[in-house]
């Protein structure tokens, strides 16, 4: 379960490394997230990129900046999840990926598994790039 003010960690190369969760999406009375759910997030920490020029001299890249404001989607939780015939599934982690303004994944690759339920909520592109779901 994701509150207002947890810091995440993300699962995509986006560029952000952890975000803080400002305000839960979609939600008219609970005011905690789940797995697929989308949320507002904060850039708190980045992970910069370096990439040489023409003359060999070193330039940071960087794709999004520390503090902008964006839309993510919750792939991972720490609370369980129950599903049918008494299955329970969890992560030792949350983890978020970062969306653009299209409501698409703004990084190329999702880097480890995410929850089924994520392509049950209608994200086909994050399920597309996605090592495996659980």
């Amino acid at each position: 379960m994701i509150f207002v003010q947890t810091i995440i960690r993300t699962l995509d190369n986006s560029g952000a490394r952890f975000v803080q969760c400002i305000k839960v999406l979609n939600k008219s009375l609970k005011k905690s997230a789940n797995g697929g759910d989308i949320i507002v997030v904060s850039i708190k920490e980045i992970i910069p990129r370096i990439i040489y020029n023409k003359k060999r001299h070193l330039r940071k890249k960087k794709t999004l900046q520390k503090g902008e404001v964006h839309k993510s989607v919750i792939v991972c939780t720490h609370k369980k999840i129950n599903r049918r015939n008494w299955h329970y599934i969890n992560f030792s982690q949350n983890a978020t990926v970062v969306l653009n303004k299209q409501d698409t994944p703004a990084g190329s690759r999702v880097l480890g598994p995410i929850f089924n339920e994520v392509r049950l909520k209608k994200h086909i592109k994050l399920t597309s790039l996605a090592t495996y779901l659980i």
